[in-house]
């Protein structure tokens, strides 16, 4: 009996070619590579969390974070909200998510150059977001090349 073509009412409808069965290495540890840093950003997101409810204190912020200047905590409580939504975008490997990490790691440079006298963004952030950074973009390179160089879908 010959397949029809009329798709059944319950066949998925592929509105691109339906993915790949197997993933080369290189994707598999890319996709590791995101989701350890969406792992760092819900980190970051909790323990800043912990900060803006008073749960834990920093030495660097004075104690509290609600007696802070209202600049210091709007930046630190944006730089929160956006570290959760990232992660969530990084774990799903969704585009957005990386756009919107890459935006925080912008942020915090600026912050700690430009607003030092804040203190919310230390060297150690800083040189955590490079390393990330870098590894990131070699990951995501090396997947370019990969996909540039691969046979197409049949």
């Amino acid at each position: 009996m010959a397949r029809s073509s009329v798709p059944k009412p319950m066949d998925p409808i592929w509105v691109t070619p339906p993915p790949k069965q197997r993933l080369d290495p290189i994707e598999r540890w890319f996709i590791v590579v995101l989701r350890v840093i969406a792992l760092v950003l819900l980190v970051r997101a909790i323990n800043g969390w912990f900060l803006i409810v008073g749960l834990i204190d920093h030495p660097e912020l004075g104690g509290l974070l609600l007696g802070t200047p209202y600049v210091r905590f709007a930046l630190f409580g944006i730089l929160t909200v956006a570290s959760i939504i990232a992660c969530v975008g990084l774990w799903l490997l969704a585009p957005w998510g990386a756009v919107l990490w890459l935006v925080i790691v912008a942020a915090d440079a600026l912050i700690y150059f430009l607003l030092p006298n804040l203190g919310i963004i230390s060297i150690t952030i800083l040189l955590l977001n490079a390393g990330l950074v870098s590894i990131y973009l070699g990951m995501l390179l090396q997947v370019r090349r990969l996909s540039q160089t691969a046979p197409p879908l049949r």
